[in-house]
């Protein structure tokens, strides 16, 4: 699959959007998470899972970022080309969480500790899950 030059702009403003939430506050470095979403409404629509996830997401200090925008072609296949760029320069001992914005649960506990306690107990596991591999 070629990468069009529509998938490449997007790309480009994905690792904007990825940067400029790096500046504004302080997220953990071990994980990041980023949600397909092709209806740039649904991220304001405080009914959407979407638009839960991202608000949850801030209280454990996770960093989301929503990319997709109007991509005609919801395949998993332009997902990942669109990411591609991104992945190649992130760190590579950071876990990347890519998940459709609509099909997707974060049950994280109201109380800020008791989230972040959550997030490294789930990051311990995935430590030890894949030590060796």
């Amino acid at each position: 699959m070629k990468l069009s030059w529509k998938l490449f702009l997007q790309s480009l403003a994905l690792a904007a959007a990825v940067a400029a939430a790096e500046d504004e506050t302080s997220y953990r470095k071990d994980v990041r998470v980023l949600l397909y979403e092709n209806n740039p409404n649904f991220e304001q629509d405080p009914t959407s899972s979407l638009h839960f996830f991202k608000e949850r997401s801030k209280v454990a200090n996770l960093q989301t970022t929503v990319f997709g925008g109007k991509l005609k072609r919801p395949g998993f296949g332009d997902k990942l080309q669109l990411l591609k760029p991104l992945l190649e320069v992130v760190d590579p001992n950071e876990l990347i969480i890519v998940a459709d914005g609509r099909e997707v649960a974060l049950n994280v506990p109201e109380s800020k500790e008791a989230a972040l306690e959550a997030v490294d107990r789930f990051m311990e596991t995935y430590n030890k899950l894949t030590k060796d591999a």
